[in-house]
């Protein structure tokens, strides 16, 4: 077994692809909801969930080409997926101001651990629990500024 850390070089190209459900109708200053699918394509059930709960979100979502419980190669491949999704959601952020940010994700331990330890300077967050259900969750936590 070896120690994983979140002061590796991240791999400066991970291979997460950001999409926007509708990139055409961006609407600034409403929340963004974001799926981040490492190890399971939860992206459907984040629509779903979304759709109702969330009508006039923006929706996005974060996915290596083929998610599956193997996907994350090493430490610096999980570090590297961490500041990818930071530093896109930044920019998203500094560009379309979203009111808060709604994360549901499907990532190994690690890859969430790194996300949380990298995850400053940003705006309002909420991250939901998974309730074992397609198309359920529910607030985990939310962090304020």
């Amino acid at each position: 077994r070896e120690c994983w850390s979140s002061d590796t070089r991240p791999d400066p190209d991970p291979g997460l692809c950001f999409t926007l459900d509708d990139p055409k109708a961006i609407r600034p200053g409403l929340p963004l909801v974001v799926s981040i699918n490492i190890s399971l394509d939860i992206h459907r059930d984040v629509q779903t969930y979304a759709s109702s709960t969330l009508p006039e979100a923006n929706v996005l979502k974060i996915a290596l080409p083929r998610p599956s419980g193997h996907a994350v190669e090493d430490q610096a491949h999980a570090t590297g997926i961490a500041v990818s999704i930071r530093d896109g959601l930044r920019t998203l952020w500094r560009d379309d101001s979203p009111s808060e940010i709604h994360v549901f994700l499907a990532a190994p331990s690690a890859v969430v651990l790194f996300l949380g330890h990298l995850w400053d300077r940003m705006p309002s967050t909420t991250v939901y629990w998974d309730l074992g259900q397609p198309g359920r969750y529910a607030p985990a936590f939310h962090i304020g500024i």
